[in-house]
């Protein structure tokens, strides 16, 4: 990976931060054992989150890492993206964590990903905390399944 592609990121991952550090009125810090662990980039109440600044997407490869950190540690993935000189930056999850997170259900897989807005990936995180049994996060139990039929 060439200095400027990381530096690129580097940014990427300072301007999320701060995002969420503001949205969420926490204090964010970055993985830095990422590069050499392959882990994700920064992680927040039970998500792991992937930051990616590409102009061509790698859409298979940026969500298969999303996962494969993700579930490697118990958590939900998370990915954002911002383009080059675009302005905002786009969230995506797996259908599966959304539902779960916000108590629906449907028939989707893994693979199946959303689009959503910073503001609804800042409720969707929020609303992950709010549980009826504070032991557990409303993801563990889709990452328990997941765990019980795939080998990472």
């Amino acid at each position: 990976m060439a200095i400027n592609s990381r530096q690129k990121g580097r940014r990427g991952e300072l301007e999320v931060a701060k995002l969420l550090s503001t949205a969420l009125d926490i204090e964010v810090k970055l993985n830095y054992e990422q590069s050499a662990a392959g882990g994700y980039d920064m992680k927040i109440w039970g998500w792991a989150i992937e930051v990616k600044r590409a102009e061509s997407p790698e859409w298979s490869a940026w969500q298969r890492q999303a996962l494969q950190s993700a579930w490697r540690e118990g958590l939900m993935p998370i990915l954002f993206h911002r383009r080059n000189h675009a302005r905002n930056w786009d969230c995506y999850l797996p259908i599966s964590v959304f539902l779960v997170v916000w108590g629906g259900e449907g028939p989707f897989t893994e693979d199946d990903w959303m689009r959503v807005s910073l503001d609804v990936a800042v409720a969707t995180m929020k609303n992950s905390l709010s549980q009826k049994n504070p032991g557990e996060l409303p993801g563990q139990t889709l990452i328990r399944e997941h765990k019980e039929t795939h080998v990472l």
